[in-house]
């Protein structure tokens, strides 16, 4: 088993001793992780930066309507969230405005990442079935022991 190091050159195992070779073959394994694990969170971030909501007027109003209880650029930082409370709580002229900045799958991933505790069943299983999908089980909080 050869091991590639940072700097380009590989490691050959069977010149090391037997509980070591274990040893880096797991470090090279947790390496491989971190390099996947950082791949998924770029994507994540590129994912919020692209859905990025622009802090216009009639945005600002929605986001007023549909999030009462916060500024509503406060409410526009977190597309994903403002999404969630959209789909839930937005009338159909709220959805035609975010229309205009945002598409369907937008939308589909604002349910993938819906934050527990917004939606109701209704609203759950009608956003799930227009961007085409049977709608899996509603969020859940998780409470620790």
């Amino acid at each position: 088993m050869r091991i590639r190091m940072a700097h380009s050159k590989s490691l050959n195992l069977k010149y090391f001793p037997l509980k070591w070779r274990s040893r880096l073959a797991t470090v090279e394994k947790i390496n491989e992780f971190k390099g996947v694990l950082s791949n998924l969170t770029q994507n994540l971030l590129n994912k919020r930066a692209r859905m990025k909501l622009p802090l216009v007027p009639d945005l600002l109003a929605v986001a007023s309507r549909v999030i009462w209880f916060e500024p509503p650029d406060q409410a526009l930082a977190d597309p994903i969230r403002f999404l969630a409370y959209l789909m839930n709580y937005g009338t159909a002229n709220d959805i035609a405005v975010v229309r205009h900045y945002l598409d369907l799958d937008d939308f589909r991933e604002a349910l993938d990442q819906a934050p527990p505790g917004i939606f109701d069943e209704a609203s759950w299983v009608h956003w799930n079935g227009i961007v085409g999908r049977n709608p899996p089980p509603l969020p859940r909080r998780v409470i620790p022991d």
